[in-house]
């Protein structure tokens, strides 16, 4: 599981203020991401919206209140899986195992 889970994240990007907007304004509402802010500050959390100056994320398992991020803040950032994507893949690879070695029995 936890193979799928480092194999199936989006690489991570090195974003400058017009980068991280751009990235952010293509994601769905809700969609699980993983920042790195300038302070050296690591956050997981859902995204909730986007400005042309901020974002909002939701930080996940809640964990706090929403944050209103600034682009400037942000060194990196990364779209994540969601953990029903994450359980859904791993039962599949499960599944797929189990079919090919009941077949080689």
């Amino acid at each position: 599981m936890l193979l799928c889970a480092t194999l199936c994240v989006a690489p991570e990007l090195s974003l400058g203020r017009s980068v991280t907007q751009h990235t952010l304004s293509k994601l769905p509402e809700g969609k699980r991401i993983e920042l790195m802010l300038n302070t050296g500050e690591h956050f997981i959390g859902n995204l909730r919206s986007v400005s042309s100056e901020t974002f909002t994320v939701e930080p996940e398992g809640n964990r706090g209140t929403e944050r209103v991020i600034a682009y400037d803040d942000v060194r990196s950032v990364r779209s994540k899986l969601t953990r029903t994507e994450e359980v859904a893949i791993g039962v599949l690879i499960w599944l797929a195992l189990s079919v090919i070695s009941l077949a080689n029995h």
